[in-house]
């Protein structure tokens, strides 16, 4: 789940174009850590505080990147003891862990059982096999079978042209001009059925976590023949969490905070009435020739993620299959596009979303009725079938 991980928001307000005379306007930007762009602006009350603000903000996105990346080992002179891809190279063994790392899959392990099993960090083999056939698609090339997203409709690419800076692709029996932002290639059969035999051979029924302390020490063990843990579908949240917590402690008011496209924490806007962010949300059927939003919230005080299936996918069978796998089936589940969710928790609603986003819409709404007034939860679904439902409390959302 990694998220895929994600829907583009924009940030429509101009940034602290006119703070106070005694305010530090500053910003911190890095693609440095979990693979995602981080950005961060704010009103600091002195050049001293925003130093030790973006120093901190530096910190927490830096710990929680090394402890929680599954694809390197720590390096050799790291001060932390282990890290996801060294647990998953020693299953079998109990671990001492930090304490970070081991509340954050202490906190995993909480909205597994708050989600019925539907977030699940030890299915990464089988995240892993449809992440492969995801990033190892064929280029889009003449006879190459494809599926035009505007229209939905199947065929075959006729010819491929440049149109000064612009690619111009043909369809066989079809006299429009297409850019390639508006074709999806359509996976191969026998590439597909082959992913779905390797997942079907993962038993997971084996897999257990086992979390301890013990005289303030922590530990992790680890079970299963295929187990692979995977955290993607947490660690951005839950670092941004860490990094808003701080902010609201400092206190920093006046901020924006964005991890990726997918991770907002918000803070109030200095150059609006009421502190005020108007959040547009990206459409997840946009193409060059398509409406690009399909909304916009009014918030401040807040964190947004959301979980949707246009960022990496393949189509099959007009289907988008994505990165964001379920762990009851083992494999994407198409009833949503996209999931937005609101509230005051960014760990909690990137793995939240992660879940619903493979919830069927009946099993949905059960577990909304029952937890969204108690978690304070707002959400905006943009359905398969291009329809948009919202479910909020006090939050102003307006269809465009």
């Amino acid at each position: 789940m990694k998220k895929i991980w994600v829907v583009a928001i924009l940030i429509l307000s101009s940034l602290f174009l006119f703070a106070c005379q005694k305010s530090v306007t500053f910003s911190y930007s890095s693609f440095d850590y979990m693979d995602t762009y981080v950005a961060l602006n704010g009103v600091a009350t002195s050049d001293k505080q925003a130093e030790d603000v973006i120093s901190e903000v530096e910190r927490i996105y830096a710990l929680y990147h090394d402890l929680s990346t599954g694809y390197e080992p720590l390096p050799e002179d790291s001060i932390y003891l282990e890290n996801i891809y060294s647990i998953n190279q020693k299953v079998g063994q109990t671990l001492e862990i930090d304490e970070a790392l081991y509340d954050m899959l202490v906190f995993a392990e909480e909205i597994k059982t708050l989600t019925n099993g539907y977030f699940d960090i030890s299915i990464g083999k089988i995240v892993d096999r449809w992440k492969s056939i995801i990033l190892d698609q064929d280029p889009i090339e003449i006879g190459t079978k494809v599926w035009i997203l505007p229209k939905k409709i199947y065929g075959t690419v006729e010819s491929s042209t440049m149109n000064g800076t612009r690619e111009v692709i043909k369809i066989v029996g079809d006299e429009t001009e297409y850019h390639i932002s508006e074709l999806a290639r359509e996976m191969d059969e026998t590439r597909f059925n082959q992913v779905l035999s390797q997942v079907s051979l993962i038993n997971t029924d084996d897999f257990s976590i086992t979390l301890s302390e013990d005289s303030g020490k922590f530990y992790v063990h680890i079970e299963g023949v295929h187990i692979k843990l995977d955290v993607g579908a947490i660690a951005k949240g839950y670092a941004t969490q860490k990094v808003y917590a701080y902010l609201k402690s400092v206190p920093i008011i006046d901020f924006s905070l964005s991890a990726g496209s997918s991770s907002i924490a918000l803070g109030q806007n200095p150059n609006r009435e009421g502190g005020i962010y108007i959040v547009a949300l990206t459409n997840p059927l946009k193409t060059m020739n398509t409406a690009q939003t399909y909304g916009k919230v009014y918030v401040k005080d807040t964190t947004i993620t959301t979980s949707a299936n246009y960022e990496q996918f393949f189509m099959y069978e007009g289907l988008r299959y994505h990165h964001i796998v379920s762990p009851k089936t083992k494999r994407p589940m198409q009833y949503y596009h996209s999931i937005t969710m609101i509230g005051e928790d960014a760990g909690y609603l990137d793995a939240v979303a992660t879940a619903l986003f493979s919830m069927p819409e009946a099993e949905l709404m059960a577990w909304l009725t029952t937890h969204q007034n108690s978690e304070g939860i707002e959400l905006i679904r943009f359905n398969q079938d291009e329809t948009i439902t919202p479910h909020m409390i006090d939050t102003l959302f307006e269809e465009n």
